[in-house]
């Protein structure tokens, strides 16, 4: 696990990023979209893991988890 952020049922944010750890972006995105579809509280574990990524690599899982986001919105809904 690279960062976990919490949402309230008032909607305050907080994130906890483990140190050398990048996943803060996704966990915060992924919170932000589950807290707008609920309105409940929400928390979000994230963890990504692959040595020696390039830029567009980078890029392609970032994609990807995006397509998971919605492909889970479009479940709840």
């Amino acid at each position: 696990i690279g960062a976990v952020t919490v949402i309230s049922a008032q909607g305050e944010m907080r994130t906890d990023v483990f140190p050398g750890h990048k996943e803060a972006a996704l966990s915060e995105c992924w919170a932000q979209r589950l807290f707008q579809m609920t309105e409940g509280p929400v928390v979000v574990c994230a963890g990504i893991h692959y040595d020696g990524l390039t830029g567009a690599e980078i890029r392609q899982v970032v994609g990807l988890t995006d397509e998971m986001l919605e492909e889970m919105a479009a479940k709840l809904l």
